[in-house]
């Protein structure tokens, strides 16, 4: 709610990847009406699981900006345009249309801006995570770093040293960049 950017770490399967992947981030943009960044393991692990891939942005308007090769070490870059985000939800504001009615706004007691301790526990469905894992929160959420990834010792991102060649990437002209004309 109001969120610019989401981003989604994953390591889907080929075959779930190849059905969904895609489908989903765009969903995910366009119902959010803000841009979605999807880090994507990639590549085979052991003899019983190999990931998809495809790490990609997509832009609020549900198109694919910048997408990943379809496998080994690979880099994409886009460019995110916060202006196209207020664009399309001025010209559809979704937000406006919520039945709270129906679908009221988290208790008042979930979250709250003040400082964490190292004691406080935040609960994501059943697992409790450590204020040390929330990177951000807000008063009706909070962000989190998974301290038990599929693959122990890998990472999504990194900030340093470039670890993977650049890709060439286009710039689009095109004026009408968040819109279907």
């Amino acid at each position: 709610m109001g969120a610019e950017i989401l981003t989604y770490p994953s390591a889907f399967t080929e075959t779930t990847g190849k059905a969904h992947w895609e489908v989903l981030l765009r969903a995910r943009a366009i119902e959010n009406q803000c841009y979605v960044i999807a880090a994507a393991q990639t590549g085979r692990h052991n003899d019983k699981r190999a990931s998809y891939g495809h790490a990609m942005v997509v832009d609020p308007w549900g198109r694919v900006v910048a997408c990943c090769h379809e496998s080994g070490a690979d880099v994409a870059l886009a460019e995110i345009d916060l202006e196209c985000v207020q664009q399309v939800r001025t010209e559809m504001p979704i937000m406006q249309h919520r039945r709270t009615d129906l679908y009221g706004r988290l208790p008042p007691d979930t979250q709250t801006d003040d400082a964490t301790t190292d004691e406080d526990v935040y609960m994501f469905g059943d697992h409790a995570v450590t204020a040390a894992q929330v990177f951000y929160k807000t008063r009706s959420s909070f962000a989190f770093v998974n301290r038990k990834p599929v693959l122990p010792g890998r990472i999504l991102a990194r900030i340093g040293p470039q670890v993977a060649p650049l890709a060439t990437v286009s710039r689009s002209t095109d004026s009408s960049r968040c819109f279907c004309t």
